[in-house]
């Protein structure tokens, strides 16, 4: 009897264990470290819906820190498809322009650069204290050359 009580207690700890490492939120995933098993877990939910702004917004996330910078591209645009007054949105969209324009050629970065700039100005513009992107932007006009849209 006791045998059979702890086995039960094994498989119920084991179903809380592997329920808990299911529901954890992509948002601690990526807090944590763990870029691949977020991007697992928010694939799943932009299959099962996708209309889901927050979810391409943190895929964008997951995706930039594993320098995915084409995916991480894309998936942020979706976001600001689905909700374009969410300034951290622009901000993270606007870092994946900037690292993609980094590791591209020159004719590529100048078009990728106004892309960097555009989101930058956006995110200040829908959120003045979004401190992170009033900063990534007085970056971009100091170290961009003033041809790709910073200022000489």
């Amino acid at each position: 009897m006791k045998r059979l009580r702890t086995i039960a207690i094994l498989f119920a700890l084991n179903g809380i264990l592997a329920f808990g490492a299911l529901a954890q939120a992509p948002e601690a995933l990526l807090a944590e470290g763990k870029a691949d098993a977020a991007i697992a877990l928010l694939k799943q939910r932009v299959a099962s819906s996708s209309n889901d702004a927050e979810s391409f917004h943190l895929l964008c996330r997951a995706y930039y820190s594993i320098q995915d910078w084409d995916q991480s591209i894309s998936s942020g645009e979706k976001a600001i498809a689905l909700s374009p007054d969410k300034s951290m949105y622009h901000l993270w969209l606007g870092r994946a322009y900037g690292e993609k324009a980094d590791a591209s050629s020159f004719f590529t970065a100048a078009g990728l650069a106004k892309k960097v700039r555009a989101s930058f100005e956006r995110a200040v513009e829908l959120d003045g204290s979004n401190i992170q992107a009033r900063s990534d932007l007085a970056e971009f006009y100091m170290e961009a050359p003033g041809i790709m849209g910073g200022h000489p």
